[in-house]
């Protein structure tokens, strides 16, 4: 197994699910409980408006500049040719047109230019501090959630051919989408929470603990979905559970399987702990910001651990599963 192509990998899926969390966050938790006060209380989260904006752009030019080294990495497998044999234009055309990694590739790359141009666009009018949803932001949100749909097709459920494999297609989809609300949506959270924590005394604590109790609650919803549909996943890529320790896809999907695990106690720890603490009308807005220091380096932890996974990720795609490997096609 090679690092650098898992790395790439990982990059990939983690900038897209990135994207997917930054504009999810806005949506989900910054319109509906802050953008309804008054445009006094909505300005003090401008510095915070202007860091997920960057980390927008950010991610959209990690999400480029790794699918092209993707591509160009599957291009020399294809090639044989190495590295640099492979970049001639006549290779080139030959994999964006006549290989299914290819077309898609060519399907996505488009995508992210468009996106890219919308992106600037929007920019310009610094909508992320604007209160409303413009047109143009409804069209970059629908078109992130697309192209990170997309990635599905370029894995392995894409290349199963076990009885059922839409079932597993459609599964792996869902799986990356949730995925960018959580873990995804943890590092706009841990931005909005370090946020607060610079500027505790000119934000009111009733609103801090409205998007605490929300962003709780779908992270909850959240991990009951990746159970699910991690469970379908492993059904056509594992098959049994003795391959869990057998093959080496086991062993790495087992690695990720405990570090979603600490990342489940560790949010398990917020919700059950922190969360009931800070909600609580027992405790003060100084105990409170303790408080909000406490959830934030805990989020910190869960967003290393999320790039753990990720990298593992990484991995378990370059792996073949072992029931497509067992699968013989009648």
């Amino acid at each position: 197994m090679d690092t650098i192509p898992a790395i790439i990998r990982a990059c990939v899926f983690g900038s897209g699910m990135g994207l997917l969390a930054v504009i999810a966050f806005r949506w989900l938790f910054l319109l509906p409980i802050i953008g309804g006060n008054k445009e006094q209380e909505w300005a003090v989260f401008n510095p915070l408006f202007h860091r997920l904006q960057h980390w927008t752009l950010s991610l959209l030019a990690v999400q480029l500049a790794t699918s092209i080294l993707w591509f160009w990495l599957v291009l020399t497998n294809i090639s044989g040719e190495g590295l640099y044999g492979s970049l001639n234009l006549k290779m080139i055309q030959i994999g964006l047109t006549q290989t299914s990694f290819g077309m898609m590739t060519s399907i996505r790359l488009g995508g992210i230019l468009l996106l890219g141009a919308m992106l600037w666009n929007l920019s310009s009018e610094r909508w992320y501090s604007q209160q409303v949803r413009s047109p143009l932001e409804w069209g970059a949100g629908l078109l992130v959630l697309s192209l990170l749909f997309l990635l599905s097709f370029m894995g392995h459920a894409a290349s199963s051919l076990t009885p059922g494999h839409f079932i597993h297609l459609f599964s792996d989809a869902l799986h990356l989408v949730i995925g960018g609300l959580w873990p995804g949506m943890l590092l706009p959270f841990s931005l909005y929470l370090d946020h607060i924590r610079r500027t505790r005394w000119k934000v009111e604590m009733k609103l801090v603990g409205e998007v605490i109790h929300s962003f709780s609650n779908i992270s909850l919803i959240s991990v009951g979905l990746l159970i699910l549909t991690g469970c379908v996943e492993s059904y056509f890529t594992v098959g049994r559970l003795s391959a869990l320790i057998e093959t080496d896809y086991g062993r790495i999907l087992l690695t990720k399987l405990i570090l979603v695990g600490i990342m489940i106690g560790v949010g398990f720890r917020n919700r059950f702990h922190l969360k009931r603490q800070f909600l609580s009308q027992a405790h003060g807005d100084i105990a409170k910001v303790e408080l909000i220091k406490a959830l934030h380096r805990n989020i910190l932890i869960e967003v290393c651990l999320t790039v753990a996974v990720l990298v593992v990720v990484g991995f378990l795609g370059m792996t073949p599963p072992p029931y497509h490997a067992s699968f013989k096609p009648s």
